[in-house]
């Protein structure tokens, strides 16, 4: 029997004007679109249990297009740019990366990286 975790903790709302660049704003799996008071929402399971609810702006409501209900993936904060054409001209805009927590391809890589040298031509 492994560790447990509580399931549906706490409900968090990361602030993204206090966090800093590289700073994961949720990692854990994507339960959920919402629409809150402000536009869309994304509700996330935490790894730590909590439910942490991110606020879409532009740039996450189009990645989130891409991801599935269930899927695991990290979203980290990657600073502030300042928006050069569209209606939003001139205005502050947050950037994030978004990571597939769930890519075999990348477990792969990750062991090879944290492991021995591959050498592809060992077995010939």
């Amino acid at each position: 029997m492994g560790g447990r975790r509580e399931i549906a903790g706490n409900k968090k709302y990361p602030k993204f004007a206090d966090m800093q660049v590289g700073e994961t704003v949720v990692k854990g799996e994507f339960l959920r679109e919402i629409e809150g008071r402000f536009g869309p929402q994304f509700e996330f399971m935490s790894e730590e249990g909590d439910i942490v609810v991110v606020n879409g702006n532009g740039q996450i409501k189009h990645k989130m297009q891409f991801i599935k209900e269930g899927q695991n993936i990290e979203i980290v904060y990657a600073g502030l740019i300042v928006l050069e054409t569209g209606a939003m001209k001139g205005k502050d805009c947050h950037q994030f990366k978004f990571f597939d927590l769930d890519d075999p391809e990348v477990e792969n890589e990750a062991e090879a990286e944290a492991g021995e040298e591959v050498d592809e031509f060992n077995d010939l």
